[in-house]
């Protein structure tokens, strides 16, 4: 899939998970490392714009931490509670709070969380 399908498709999905995760506009900037309005509003309304290559690194891990919730929690209500629900793992704070702090790698952490309780043990 070339960067530009990739957008397409990915902004797509990362707008409809934003509404089921309940996230604000600042917030979905954050998430998106855009911080101005006016490129924020071409992005969500101009479905043949081509993200950044950073934004697209970060909308893949909105998407796989998305997929990997659903895995987790099979009521989506649960799933899509999870992100705003304090978190022994990450101190007190929900994964929200950890993806808002605005680096890649605070998405990262959370893929990787959620990529290892999605493991079952050998037995």
């Amino acid at each position: 899939m070339s960067s530009q399908e990739f957008s397409k498709v990915g902004t797509k999905v990362f707008f409809n998970i934003m509404e089921e995760w309940t996230i604000d506009v600042e917030s979905q900037k954050v998430l998106l490392g855009v911080s101005l309005a006016k490129q924020f509003n071409k992005i969500k309304t101009d479905s043949s714009s081509v993200l950044p290559h950073s934004s697209l690194i970060r909308v893949s891990h909105i998407i796989r931490i998305y997929k990997l919730l659903r895995i987790l929690f099979p009521n989506a209500n649960q799933a899509n509670g999870w992100v705003h629900k304090p978190n022994d793992y990450l101190n007190g704070e929900s994964a929200l709070e950890e993806m808002l702090k605005g680096q890649i790698s605070n998405l990262e952490k959370i893929t990787e969380y959620l990529t290892e309780q999605t493991k079952c043990p050998l037995r």
